[in-house]
């Protein structure tokens, strides 16, 4: 809290906007805190060591660094944002989701946006992938953080959560799910 305190105005707004992001770019930053200068800044922050680590070595080639901050310091961020800011979160998100050039990050902020058809969009997109990885927790929670109303109109997803569930053993929902998946295809 000292921390943040004692910063200007400018920095405070753009450490809380940025903390519901896991890595810093410049591009994403620049995205989310609706600002062109977020490279100086980010470089600014990390030269003061204020909670803020770089992700790469010093000799790597990439043109728009990444950073994190420091885990306890993102924590508090983003609690002092819900306080603070409880407007701004949503449409944050949507612009952290509108940026991003991962699947899987934009599937967590379209899904803290209340974004609901794109994040069912780019689960299905993604979704056989994430089969493929074994990452079924992963991808039923986030079928299962989409509003009912949304799961059910999308036979895609239903076909998913029976995927998941075929390989975790629990026969008796895949079958269920892969059934109701095939009547909605149909």
């Amino acid at each position: 809290e000292e921390v943040l305190n004692r910063q200007t105005p400018d920095v405070r707004t753009f450490l809380l906007e940025t903390s519901i992001l896991s890595e810093l770019t410049a591009p994403i930053c620049n995205a989310v805190a609706g600002r062109s200068d977020a490279a100086a800044m980010l470089d600014d922050l990390d030269r003061r060591n204020l909670f803020v680590a770089s992700l790469q070595s010093p000799t790597s080639n990439l043109q728009s660094p990444i950073y994190r901050y420091h885990a306890l310091f993102a924590e508090f961020l983003r609690a002092r944002l819900t306080q603070e800011m409880p407007g701004r979160l949503r449409d944050l998100h949507r612009c952290a989701a509108e940026a991003q050039t991962d699947p899987s990050r934009a599937v967590y902020h379209y899904l803290a946006a209340e974004m609901w058809e794109p994040a069912a969009q780019t689960i299905e997109e993604i979704g056989t992938q994430l089969l493929w990885q074994g990452l079924l927790d992963t991808l039923t929670g986030w079928i299962y953080a989409l509003p009912a109303r949304v799961r059910e109109t999308r036979p895609r997803l239903i076909h998913l959560l029976g995927s998941c569930a075929w390989e975790k053993g629990d026969l008796d929902e895949a079958y269920a799910s892969l059934e109701k998946a095939l009547h909605g295809f149909e």
